[in-house]
């Protein structure tokens, strides 16, 4: 995990990355390891974790945007 926070925008396009794929940095989401993961890659950004996963992380993210719209 990042140290640090890299921001991409929201106009940038995600890139879905399987397993052993390599990302554009050489690094691929299993790190060499038989775990199932996949990376949405962004703007230099890359959320890793099994589809499941991600895609709590989405809905939980969509849920935070639609709270934050209803709250203005």
């Amino acid at each position: 995990m990042a140290d640090s926070i890299e921001w991409a925008g929201a106009h940038e396009h995600f890139t879905l990355i399987d397993g052993d794929e390599e990302a554009p940095d050489g690094q691929t989401p299993n790190e060499g390891n038989d775990w199932g993961y996949i990376a949405l890659v962004t703007g230099g950004c890359a959320i890793v974790g099994n589809p499941a996963e991600i895609l709590e992380l989405l809905s939980d993210g969509i849920s935070k945007v639609s709270a934050h719209l209803a709250g203005q």
